[in-house]
């Protein structure tokens, strides 16, 4: 399974690190971080991950990613699960206003 990873901060770089160590069939293809620079290119290629990008976009619009962990900032977590359209996994709680969105935005 390709997993794309959105957000580098502190959560993203645990998930960036447990994901590649701990979990057998899982390969990530791609961070995005809008704050990514050479540092966080030289983390992600520790665990050989080559692909690091500004944009969001770069994961939720490859095909070939099958789920994206969301570890972005809480204020862009709806807007994300919108956007992916397939599995995702998000480290934190929603709340039952953005639940009551998502639902809305999908099922138009």
């Amino acid at each position: 399974m390709k997993i794309g990873i959105i957000g580098a901060g502190r959560i993203g770089k645990v998930h960036i690190r447990n994901i590649s160590l701990f979990v057998p069939g899982m390969e990530i293809k791609r961070v995005a971080d809008p704050f990514a620079n050479e540092e966080t290119a030289a983390y992600a290629k520790q665990f050989g991950i080559d692909s690091v990008t500004k944009e969001a976009a770069d994961i939720l619009n490859d095909p070939e990613i099958d789920a994206v962990v969301i570890a972005s900032s809480t204020d862009t977590h709806a807007k994300y699960i919108i956007e992916a359209a397939r599995h995702i996994c998000t480290s934190l709680s929603l709340l039952m206003k953005n639940c009551s969105f998502i639902i809305c935005q999908k099922s138009e």
